[in-house]
């Protein structure tokens, strides 16, 4: 018996060579800029930037992503015929033309870490930058012991969550104000004294979750957390200065809604 197998319809052959896709087309660039925007905001920026390369279609793409990732350990190698002021030198520049460059979009995400010592004025300059895209996530993490902060971050009003882990005295001014900020995490910073960090934690109006990590206290005799909608509370110390003066250093909350609170140290 002679088998015979039916050959497929018009609509059916129509249908199958819909979904051949010719290997050389390229269907990530024709998707949604919102769509190609989301996809570069999880990669690090200095990678981001490089799909620039890529087409004419990705030439500008960078400029109006949301989130700016910058680690400077990514910019170093291993390699000997590098040097770090060099190293250094490109990290800063690559930076400040991602700032300068960009569109006037806002900024949702803005996280700088630095391993190796920076120019504080960039770092003055790069924070200042960000806040006038209207940054609503701000996280800094250094290892030089001179960062100065801008004044305009402590009255930022488009901030919602803010970490900074600086290893150096937190210097604030006179006048403090977060009227939008949810998430405050300080992270080995030195407190100057009793005023100005009572100062700090009691201009947040809307303020739910803070965390004090690996904070030195030894300036401080007696200071206030003055937050009624805080939610969340941490503090985390290590003992770098004597365990008199730590026993000397008094912590006033007053949070009405507080619903949780982690104090651990020695």
């Amino acid at each position: 018996m002679n088998s015979t197998v039916a050959s497929p319809s018009r609509k059916s052959q129509k249908l199958l060579n819909s979904h051949i896709v010719d290997e050389g087309e390229d269907r990530i660039s024709n998707l949604p800029d919102s769509v190609l925007h989301h996809i570069l905001s999880f990669l690090p920026t200095k990678y981001a930037v490089g799909t620039c390369i890529l087409s004419k279609r990705w030439q500008f793409m960078w400029t109006s992503i949301s989130n700016i990732d910058f680690c400077d350990f990514m910019f170093y190698s291993c390699e000997k015929k590098y040097s770090f002021p060099l190293e250094r030198t490109s990290f800063s520049n690559c930076v400040e033309r991602v700032l300068i460059l960009r569109d006037a979009s806002i900024i949702k995400k803005f996280r700088l870490r630095c391993f190796a010592s920076i120019d504080a004025s960039h770092v003055h300059t790069w924070i200042s930058a960000a806040i006038r895209h209207g940054v609503q996530e701000l996280e800094l993490s250094t290892h030089s012991t001179n960062i100065a902060l801008p004044y305009c971050l402590f009255i930022c009003e488009s901030l919602t969550i803010l970490k900074l882990g600086s290893g150096s005295i937190l210097k604030v001014p006179t006048s403090i104000y977060f009227p939008n900020l949810k998430t405050f995490h300080l992270d080995q910073v030195t407190f100057i004294d009793d005023l100005s960090t009572q100062k700090l934690f009691s201009n947040s109006p809307v303020l739910q979750e803070l965390s004090l990590t690996e904070c030195v206290w030894n300036n401080i005799k007696s200071t206030t957390i003055r937050v009624p909608s805080l939610k969340r509370l941490t503090i985390d110390y290590i003992p770098y200065c004597s365990v008199d003066d730590i026993l000397d250093c008094e912590i006033n909350v007053y949070a009405e809604n507080l619903i949780y609170f982690n104090c651990s140290g020695d």
